[in-house]
Protein backbone atom coordinates (compact mmCIF):
# COMPACT_ATOMS: atom_id res chain seq x y z
CA UNK A 1 0.00 0.00 0.00
CA UNK A 2 1.52 3.28 -1.22
CA UNK A 3 5.12 1.99 -1.16
CA UNK A 4 8.21 4.12 -0.79
CA UNK A 5 10.01 3.29 -4.04
CA UNK A 6 13.03 5.54 -3.60
CA UNK A 7 14.36 8.27 -1.33
CA UNK A 8 15.64 10.62 -4.02
CA UNK A 9 13.72 13.86 -3.52
CA UNK A 10 14.67 15.08 -7.00
CA UNK A 11 12.60 12.29 -8.54
CA UNK A 12 9.46 13.78 -6.97
CA UNK A 13 10.05 17.30 -8.27
CA UNK A 14 7.66 16.85 -11.19
CA UNK A 15 4.87 15.19 -9.22
CA UNK A 16 1.54 16.96 -9.57
CA UNK A 17 1.27 16.79 -5.76
CA UNK A 18 4.88 17.79 -5.07
CA UNK A 19 3.83 20.59 -2.72
CA UNK A 20 1.91 18.08 -0.61
CA UNK A 21 5.08 16.14 0.15
CA UNK A 22 6.32 18.33 3.02
CA UNK A 23 6.18 15.56 5.62
CA UNK A 24 7.42 12.91 3.19
CA UNK A 25 10.28 15.10 2.08
CA UNK A 26 11.24 15.63 5.71
CA UNK A 27 11.17 11.89 6.38
CA UNK A 28 13.25 11.19 3.27
CA UNK A 29 15.80 13.85 4.26
CA UNK A 30 16.03 12.27 7.71
CA UNK A 31 16.52 8.77 6.26
CA UNK A 32 19.16 9.97 3.81
CA UNK A 33 20.94 11.80 6.62
CA UNK A 34 20.99 8.71 8.82
CA UNK A 35 22.21 6.47 6.01
CA UNK A 36 24.86 8.98 4.99
CA UNK A 37 26.18 7.31 1.87
CA UNK A 38 23.84 7.94 -1.12
CA UNK A 39 24.65 4.46 -2.44
CA UNK A 40 22.77 3.08 0.58
CA UNK A 41 19.57 4.68 -0.76
CA UNK A 42 18.84 2.69 -3.92
CA UNK A 43 15.63 2.97 -5.85
CA UNK A 44 13.53 -0.15 -6.29
CA UNK A 45 13.40 0.92 -9.93
CA UNK A 46 17.13 0.21 -10.21
CA UNK A 47 16.91 -3.31 -8.80
CA UNK A 48 16.49 -6.50 -10.83
CA UNK A 49 12.79 -7.29 -10.57
CA UNK A 50 12.50 -10.49 -12.63
CA UNK A 51 12.42 -12.80 -9.60
CA UNK A 52 9.94 -10.70 -7.64
CA UNK A 53 6.82 -12.45 -6.41
CA UNK A 54 3.31 -11.69 -7.58
CA UNK A 55 2.81 -8.14 -6.36
CA UNK A 56 -0.27 -6.35 -5.06
CA UNK A 57 0.07 -2.58 -5.33
CA UNK A 58 -2.43 0.03 -4.16
CA UNK A 59 -2.25 3.82 -4.25
CA UNK A 60 -4.54 6.73 -3.57
CA UNK A 61 -5.34 9.09 -6.41
CA UNK A 62 -4.40 12.03 -4.22
CA UNK A 63 -1.21 10.40 -2.95
CA UNK A 64 2.04 12.21 -3.75
CA UNK A 65 3.84 8.87 -4.15
CA UNK A 66 1.38 7.61 -6.77
CA UNK A 67 3.70 8.44 -9.70
CA UNK A 68 6.34 6.25 -8.02
CA UNK A 69 3.84 3.42 -7.59
CA UNK A 70 2.87 3.72 -11.27
CA UNK A 71 6.54 3.48 -12.28
CA UNK A 72 7.17 0.45 -10.08
CA UNK A 73 4.04 -1.35 -11.29
CA UNK A 74 5.13 -0.75 -14.91
CA UNK A 75 8.70 -1.93 -14.19
CA UNK A 76 7.45 -5.11 -12.51
CA UNK A 77 5.09 -5.84 -15.41
CA UNK A 78 7.91 -5.27 -17.95
CA UNK A 79 10.02 -7.73 -15.93
CA UNK A 80 7.27 -10.34 -16.36
CA UNK A 81 6.01 -10.17 -12.77
CA UNK A 82 2.26 -10.54 -12.33
CA UNK A 83 0.98 -7.28 -10.82
CA UNK A 84 -2.42 -6.61 -9.32
CA UNK A 85 -2.67 -2.81 -9.13
CA UNK A 86 -5.51 -0.46 -8.35
CA UNK A 87 -5.84 3.18 -7.41
CA UNK A 88 -8.53 4.76 -5.29
CA UNK A 89 -9.01 8.26 -6.64
CA UNK A 90 -10.44 9.85 -3.48
CA UNK A 91 -7.77 8.66 -1.07
CA UNK A 92 -4.53 10.30 0.03
CA UNK A 93 -1.31 8.76 1.32
CA UNK A 94 -2.28 6.96 4.51
CA UNK A 95 -5.95 7.25 3.58
CA UNK A 96 -6.67 3.64 4.48
CA UNK A 97 -5.97 4.54 8.11
CA UNK A 98 -9.18 6.56 8.37
CA UNK A 99 -11.60 3.75 7.60
CA UNK A 100 -13.41 4.51 10.87
CA UNK A 101 -14.24 7.97 9.48
CA UNK A 102 -14.44 7.62 5.72
CA UNK A 103 -16.80 5.31 3.81
CA UNK A 104 -14.48 5.57 0.77
CA UNK A 105 -11.63 4.14 2.86
CA UNK A 106 -13.84 1.28 4.11
CA UNK A 107 -14.88 0.45 0.54
CA UNK A 108 -11.24 0.59 -0.56
CA UNK A 109 -10.16 -1.79 2.21
CA UNK A 110 -12.86 -4.28 1.23
CA UNK A 111 -11.65 -4.04 -2.38
CA UNK A 112 -8.03 -4.51 -1.25
CA UNK A 113 -9.09 -7.75 0.44
CA UNK A 114 -10.55 -8.98 -2.86
CA UNK A 115 -7.39 -7.88 -4.69
CA UNK A 116 -5.22 -9.72 -2.16
CA UNK A 117 -7.21 -12.89 -2.79
CA UNK A 118 -6.73 -12.41 -6.55
CA UNK A 119 -2.98 -11.89 -6.05
CA UNK A 120 -2.84 -15.03 -3.89
CA UNK A 121 -4.58 -17.00 -6.64
CA UNK A 122 -2.04 -15.68 -9.18
CA UNK A 123 0.79 -16.59 -6.83
CA UNK A 124 -0.51 -20.13 -6.38
CA UNK A 125 -0.72 -20.55 -10.15
CA UNK A 126 2.78 -19.15 -10.80
CA UNK A 127 5.48 -21.73 -11.63
CA UNK A 128 8.13 -22.31 -8.99
CA UNK A 129 11.74 -22.43 -10.16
Amino acid sequence: LYPLVHVDDALWADSRLRNGRAIGRGVVAYMRGKLGDPSLCPSLLDEPLERSPVTLMVAGGLDPVRPDVDLLADALARAGVPVVYETFELLTHGGFNIAHLAPAARRALRRIGALARAAQDLSAAAPVD
